[in-house]
């Protein structure tokens, strides 16, 4: 429960905080959202590192883009997930 101490200001400060926990959320939903879009389920990467080719040769560059989209695409899942708890306290309260 919100107590005034005396002063409105006191009361606008606590305020302008929760909004901007929830301004901060949303940055984070859209930034999260984005790298899901970009690098959300990759199709044509094969995760072994061969080439789609019929040959017994180990791509090393596709090994290491399956590494950086399945990094990026984790990193928007938890800043999904974040933006939207951090959504949620900053509307609650």
């Amino acid at each position: 429960m919100v107590q005034f101490c005396g002063s409105s200001m006191w009361l606008c400060e606590l305020i302008t905080h929760y909004k901007m926990i929830s301004s901060i959320g949303l940055i984070f939903d859209v930034v999260g959202a984005s790298l899901i879009f970009v690098y959300g389920i990759p199709d044509k990467i094969d995760r072994e590192g061969h080439t789609h080719i019929i040959t017994t040769d180990i791509n090393k560059a596709e090994i290491e883009k399956a590494k950086r989209y399945d990094l990026c695409s984790r990193a928007g899942s938890f800043l999904l997930i974040l933006g939207f708890l951090l959504q949620l306290s900053g509307n609650c309260f």
